[in-house]
This record gives C-alpha cells, structure tokens and sequence, in this order.
C-alpha cells in the first residue's frame, strides 16, 4: 500500500480501513469471506470531513478521529469524487452529522445493520422524498443507527 500523508486527503474523501489485525477486524473479514465478499480485507469506511478528520459511525455512534492521533496505525484505501463540489459538500454533511450526534447522542451505531448488510445484498438507493424525511427526523433529534459503509452512502446520497 502506498504511503499517504494528511496533506494529500480533501474533505469528501472516502477511506476504506484495511484490517489492523485486531480481534474486531479478523471477525468482520471472517463474516465477509463467510459470505463470498472478495475484499474482506476492507473493515471500516468513513468520510474525511477536512485533511486529518475522518468522520465515521462505529461503536459510538458518529465520531471524528483525528489520522494524526487516533487512527495514526491504520491502513485505508482513498477514493476521490471526480466532483469537488460534491466532495467537498459530502464532507459538510459528515460533519454536521457529527455535530447533530455530539449535540443529542441519537445517531447511534447499528451492529444488526452491518451484520444484516453481510446477507442482503445489493441496497436499494432512497428516493429523494425518503432522504428528505430521513434528514427531517434527524435534525428534529429523533433516534437514527448507521452502520459505516451505510454512513458513507448517506452523505453522499444526501449531497
């Protein structure tokens, strides 16, 4: 894996964590290989809200982790929206979302989701009026759990 620094991330870019070998990780690529996934090796997603601030759902519910710090040990996989506008807008989103769970703890952290997401296949993208309502419920407080990769998909439906 090639080698990045903080300064080659923009807000927008989604990371995809490699395994770190821990025991979370070996289970996640253990249910991804039970379930044929060919890229079990990929555990984690989040949405880089600026250059060192990944924002990701895991087990707190929406966080940002600094990649100086916190997340100074891990592996990802970048990708970039060719639209900068759109990148740039996902990583606003991400960070509101973070903000909104800092202010009222109700964006919580899905396990059933991402194990469902091992068997359900393909997803369905939300209409636009689907997204609108979930955006309603969640800027009136209202309880909502994300799983990681379904995070992402968020932002960047929502953008």
């Amino acid at each position: 894996m090639n080698q990045l620094h903080c300064r080659d991330l923009k807000a927008g870019d989604i990371l995809l964590k490699v395994s770190d070998g821990s025991i979370l990780s070996k289970a996640i690529q253990l249910g991804q290989r039970a379930v044929g996934d060919v890229n079990a090796g990929v555990v984690h997603a989040g949405v880089m809200f600026d250059s060192t601030y990944i924002i990701e759902a895991q087990g707190a519910g929406i966080s940002a982790n600094d990649l100086r710090v916190q997340n100074a040990h891990y592996g990802y996989h970048v990708y970039r929206c060719r639209n900068g506008n759109m990148a740039a807008g996902a990583g606003t989103c991400a960070k509101m979302m973070f903000d909104i769970h800092q202010r009222g703890r109700n964006l919580g952290y899905t396990v059933g989701g991402a194990i469902g997401s091992l068997f359900g296949g393909p997803g369905k993208a939300a209409s636009p009026s689907q997204m609108d309502a979930l955006l309603d419920r969640i800027l009136q407080g209202r309880q909502h759990r994300f799983f990681c990769s379904q995070f992402v998909v968020f932002v960047y439906q929502f953008v």
